[in-house]
């Protein structure tokens, strides 16, 4: 007895005559066009030149989706974004110092059972005037970790926000030009 083919596998047999293959080229094509060589070619130049250049600007130049110039930086040139990480030197006597404040906090939290709603926390944000970029937006694109620095201009102009909070209440927050609240400058 013989059994009438299926029409997908008919619609098989005739892509494989026509093409070579049984794969059907429409699926997974979206209607938007595919990206030229020359988006690529600009991206990979932009990305990976000594200054960083935001995915948002470089967006808005070729007028592209972020979408887009994201899965050019992932997927066409393999690229893996690396946040910047603050690092301060530590000295010799700095964890002679740490150990002795702790030594010296508890010795008095024994005299004074309120002693810790008694202190204030503090912290400060600095915001750099000329358009220097915060660390925390920065992501560098290689193939490779690079282990990187990234040098930045000292003594720029800046606003200093400053806070502090206590058990009673928040002072602040007050607003300095130039010099941080503690009179350290920082790169």
């Amino acid at each position: 007895m013989w059994i009438r083919p299926n029409k997908s596998i008919l619609k098989w047999h005739r892509y494989f005559i026509e093409r070579g293959c049984i794969c059907d080229q429409k699926k997974g094509h979206s209607a938007r066009p595919s990206v030229s060589e020359q988006v690529v070619d600009h991206v990979r130049d932009s990305f990976l030149c000594a200054a960083p250049v935001s995915q948002r600007a470089e967006r808005a130049e070729l007028k592209v989706p972020q979408s887009t110039v994201n899965q050019i930086l992932r997927k066409r040139l393999r690229l893996h974004p690396y946040k910047l990480q603050l690092v301060q030197k530590l000295h010799p006597e700095d964890k002679e110092t740490r150990h002795a404040f702790c030594g010296n906090l508890q010795a008095l939290m024994k005299y004074d059972d309120d002693l810790l709603a008694k202190i204030m926390f503090s912290d400060e944000a600095t915001f750099h005037l000329s358009g220097k970029v915060n660390r925390y937006n920065v992501r560098i694109w290689e193939r490779e970790n690079p282990h990187a620095t990234l040098e930045v201009e000292r003594d720029s102009p800046k606003l200093n926000v400053f806070i502090v909070v206590s058990k009673q209440t928040v002072y602040g927050p007050f607003i300095f030009e130039g010099q941080t609240v503690t009179g350290r400058r920082y790169l």
